[in-house]
């Protein structure tokens, strides 16, 4: 009796969670991460052991998309789920049973609904991570890794849901923690908040604080006094403004 090889539970969490997002390419990559580590435990000839795992592997991922929301289909999925388990156990080889596992994916992702409860939670985690870590330098990567999405994914899911690329996303809410400072303390030098948010060249954050605000960090600071200008003002509702609107409207979109 073949003895079934051990399975790596953290890829498969990641799996299913490729799934829910609708990351049809980061799934398989995924999905082969996890054939690679399973194959390392067994001999290369046994295909057996392979079909077992990859059985687990797609009952995995119909559990991630009904998740997601696909359970309106739940009889599709069973039924599709059951042939493509009857295509694994019938797989001759190695190369075979990749291309049914492939198809399985794109299968299961068709059925997850275009916005689900978990895009929702994904951008949330970002949106929340960013405003955690503002005063920080922030990519793309460290924000997919938290939110637990392809860097792809995420730039596609930020402009879907939050109407703002994930670059200016994150410079506008940095300008408006610029701001805010400038309004609590008036004396802090600019090149000095430039650098606590991130920004390692002071020229650079001047540029972009006027390209948002539309008047220079200088001119923000000297026309504010306790109170934010009717330009400024205005400013605030149409740019930095509109992305913590953005924040408040992701924290309520599963409401």
């Amino acid at each position: 009796m073949n003895k079934i090889p051990f399975y790596p539970w953290e890829l498969g969490n990641q799996l299913s969670m490729k799934i829910q997002a609708r990351d049809a390419e980061s799934a398989k990559e995924t999905f082969f991460k996890l054939l690679r580590v399973i194959e390392t435990a067994i001999h290369p000839d046994d295909l057996t052991s392979l079909k077992m795992r990859s059985i687990q592997i797609t009952t995995l991922a119909v559990r991630g998309a009904y998740d997601a929301g696909a359970d309106a289909h739940a009889d599709e999925l069973m039924r599709d789920n059951i042939e493509f388990i009857n295509r694994i156990y019938h797989a001759n080889t190695l190369i075979e049973l990749k291309k049914v596992i492939g198809e399985a994916m794109d299968k299961f992702i068709e059925y997850v609904p275009q916005d689900n409860y978990f895009d929702n939670r994904r951008i949330e985690k970002a949106a929340a991570f960013i405003q955690k870590n503002v005063n920080r330098k922030i990519s793309r990567r460290q924000v997919a890794k938290a939110s637990g999405i392809s860097e792809s994914y995420l730039s596609k899911l930020f402009r879907k849901v939050t109407g703002h690329s994930f670059k200016d996303f994150v410079l506008k809410l940095k300008i408006e923690k610029s701001m805010e400072t400038m309004r609590r303390n008036s004396n802090k030098n600019i090149s000095e908040i430039a650098y606590e948010l991130g920004f390692h060249d002071p020229n650079y954050f001047s540029t972009v604080f006027k390209r948002i605000a539309g008047v220079s960090p200088g001119k923000y600071r000297k026309s504010h006094s306790g109170t934010v200008t009717k330009q400024n003002g205005a400013f605030r509702s149409d740019a930095a403004s509109g992305c913590r609107d953005a924040v408040s409207e992701i924290k309520g979109v599963r409401a």
